[in-house]
């Protein structure tokens, strides 16, 4: 069999992660085995084994795909565009994180294996901190527009002080989403917060 390139390895252990979440996703991060992930697939389970050394290493890389990298893409549109406040940021951020390929039921799920698995807590954390300081980044410019008054010292120290409580936002919406479907958008479940705490 010919060794495959760097660049192809790379693509099916995407493909063996994108077939993971699926499966998870369908039947839950603890009732997925090895031979699920292998039959969604399609390939063997020694093809999958050579790749990843165990079903926590695939949970651990679909966790670090559905947290970490799909909310770089959104920080990269806010980045290229006007200063936008939290709470816009934040519903562009949720934006990602709902659709059919990625049910947030399943992270939900990844975040409670983190409270067990120090792997998959190593990645959930690293992941959660990524977006934290995507999220700093991406209302720095609002800080700055916002509050003129602050030096470029203070006005990171904001940044990241709100970037901290979006991400604590976050997660408590996507908990309710997947605990109550008909949660209401973003910007309704935000104004009612607004208002909550006054």
């Amino acid at each position: 069999m010919p060794k495959l390139t760097d660049a192809s390895a790379q693509a099916r252990r995407d493909e063996i992660v994108a077939a993971a979440v699926r499966v998870m996703g369908r039947n839950g991060v603890a009732h997925t085995s090895m031979a699920d992930i292998s039959a969604e697939s399609g390939l063997s389970s020694g093809s999958i084994y050579s790749h990843f050394a165990s079903k926590g290493e695939i949970t651990a890389q679909a966790a670090d795909a559905i947290i970490g990298r799909r909310a770089a893409g959104v920080f990269a549109a806010v980045e290229s565009g006007q200063p936008l406040p939290p709470r816009e940021v934040l519903a562009l951020m949720l934006s990602a994180m709902g659709d059919e390929e990625v049910p947030v039921m399943l992270v939900v799920q990844l975040w409670g294996e983190a409270a067990v698995d120090p792997e998959i807590r190593a990645v959930v954390h690293g992941a959660l901190e990524r977006v934290r300081k995507m999220s700093a980044g991406a209302i720095l410019p609002w800080v700055r527009a916002t509050q003129p008054d602050l030096d470029e010292a203070a006005a990171e120290r904001r940044a990241d002080q709100l970037a901290t409580s979006m991400v604590g936002v976050a997660q408590g919406y996507i908990a309710r989403r997947a605990l109550f479907p008909d949660t209401p958008s973003f910007l309704e479940y935000a104004e009612g917060a607004h208002a909550a705490l006054g």
